[in-house]
């Protein structure tokens, strides 16, 4: 018998601010299933989560102090690549401010081996193949779902066969020219395996005690595990880029197959709280109360979570309470704008305002914590987000006693559709990286990035303070009088607030410190 032919799957280290906003470990599901797929292939599949293999190491980033790099060094990975000696490697990249990672994971492949196959996949692969393969390092991008495509890919690289004949890929021909071979038909998820969690060393994720909305106090073990009920979402959100990945038509799995692997996460790995990395958990709502019946029948004793937000106009009361009843502690709000115009002109989202006060209500009437999440310096093609309209927002988050919102910046993803205003704009150019969130990443004709953090920054206080009369001075000073000397105003408390942060961290140092001495 031949050989398995071997094949290293790579998530690259991470980029991020030195805070480490926005950013939390997360056990990558999608490498997860291609690599179930490639394992019932018959292939030799070896996982190396360089983020995972060492979550605490920070290493520089070149000409930006402001930056930290998580995860192995590039050293690090070089040896193991070498060690591995892997015959293909297939490497994620979701984002395009992440892509000097990805692409340096690539040239160290290339490093140990040049004739080693280096294969691209995921979000930002996918949206924008062209400018991927444009790296010298990268052989082949996957478009699109991997799970269809990465198993003929590999046979016919195999074989010497010619990639025309597939789908779902971009590479570049004998000419040096881009071809281009997407699939228009998306998978049958009831026909995936579950993801090769049995590949992954799980345990460095439980150890790290955070996941993808959740990060637990240092050294404080967290038993978590992300599922995937369902794939595509079929509304339209200027912002949202994840379509091209797993489409806009609703693909839901077999319940008795979500609940059995429900099942398999609580008896095999032990978990206390399973999160939904679906797009669109709610969509049907009887299949949602069979797998919420199904939970609560077996009474696990743990907890569940949507951290990618729930849309509330798919929400009643019926669903509210078995979801209390199955385990879930809380509910995100996919909110995004509390200003009617921007929902239904920029951001095309159906929610409905006046919806929402008796629906939070009715959220805390169960005892759920309410949850929402808002976008700032929205945009479409004729028009920009005002302060005043933003303020709306706040005002909403205000009224329905929401004290810290989740704040994002918005920012162009590629494959979205704002992406391609923001070009034609100018808002962004040919280098845009799409940023951090938690930092506006341009700037309109109403307003530059500067004014845009700190209206924001303020209207941020305003809804943790918006009860106490000690602070009633500056809710005074942050009133629109006509816009008369707004920004002066704004800028006044943004500097009252950063001073105040700078205390606090002084004295909460200070008493480190002396903790630490003692």
């Amino acid at each position: 018998m031949a050989d398995k032919k071997k094949i290293l799957l790579i998530v690259p280290p991470v980029t991020v601010t030195r805070d480490r906003a926005n950013f939390n470990l997360t056990f990558p599901i999608g490498l997860a299933y291609i690599a179930a797929v490639l394992e019932e292939a018959s292939y030799e599949v070896v996982i190396l989560d360089t983020i995972a293999e060492n979550v605490e190491q920070e290493n520089p980033v070149r000409n930006n102090p402001d930056l930290i790099q998580i995860g192995m060094n590039f050293e690090e990975i070089k040896n193991f690549i070498a060690e591995c000696s892997p015959d293909f490697v297939g490497i994620s990249s979701m984002f395009s401010t992440q892509s000097k990672n990805a692409y340096g994971v690539a040239e160290m492949v290339k490093s140990v081996n040049k004739g080693t196959p280096v294969i691209f996949g995921g979000a930002y692969a996918t949206a924008e193949p062209e400018k991927v393969l444009e790296n010298k390092n990268v052989d082949i991008v996957v478009l699109g779902e991997g799970e269809m495509a990465i198993v003929p890919l590999l046979k016919a690289i195999e074989n010497g066969n010619n990639l025309d004949t597939l789908e779902s890929i971009a590479f570049r021909n004998s000419n040096n020219g881009i071809i281009l071979k997407p699939k228009i038909e998306f998978l049958d998820v009831d026909r995936l395996p579950y993801p090769a969690r049995h590949l992954f060393q799980v345990e460095k994720y439980f150890t790290a005690g955070q996941r993808h909305g959740i990060r637990k106090p240092k050294g404080v073990e967290y038993r978590s595990m992300p599922i995937l009920t369902s794939r595509g979402c079929p509304f339209s959100c200027n912002f949202c880029s994840a379509y091209q990945l797993f489409g806009k038509k609703y693909r839901p799995r077999n319940v008795e197959d979500v609940l059995k692997e429900i099942d398999d996460l609580v008896k095999i790995y032990k978990v206390e709280d399973i999160y939904l990395s679906d797009d669109q958990f709610l969509l049907d709502r009887k299949r949602v109360l069979r797998i919420l019946d199904g939970i609560i029948e077996k009474d696990y004793k743990i907890v569940f979570d949507a951290p990618n937000g729930i849309s509330p106009w798919l929400l009643n009361e019926e669903v509210i309470r078995k979801m209390k009843q199955a385990g879930f502690w809380r509910v995100p709000l996919a909110i995004e704008s509390g200003n009617k115009t921007v929902l239904k002109e920029m951001i095309n989202k159906p929610v409905k305002i006046n919806k929402l006060p008796e629906l939070v209500s009715l959220l805390r009437k169960y005892k759920l914590d309410v949850r929402a999440f808002i976008v700032v310096g929205n945009f479409s093609e004729d028009a920009v987000e005002t302060f005043s309209q933003i303020q709306d927002t706040f005002e909403l988050m205000r009224k329905l006693k929401i004290r810290k919102p989740a704040v994002s910046y918005i920012s162009p993803h590629p494959g979205s559709a704002i992406f391609e205003i923001a070009r034609k704009k100018k808002y962004i150019n040919k280098s845009y990286l799409d940023d951090y969130y938690n930092e506006p990443s341009f700037s309109t004709s109403n307003w530059n990035k500067e004014e845009l953090k700190i209206f924001t920054t303020v209207q941020r206080v305003l809804c943790v303070i918006d009860d106490n009369f000690l602070f009633l001075p500056i809710k005074i000073l942050a009133i629109n009088f006509g816009g008369f000397c707004l920004m002066g105003r704004y800028r006044f408390i943004y500097n009252l607030y950063l001073i105040s942060k700078a205390i606090k961290r002084f004295y909460s140092n200070k008493v480190w410190t002396i903790f630490r001495s003692t």
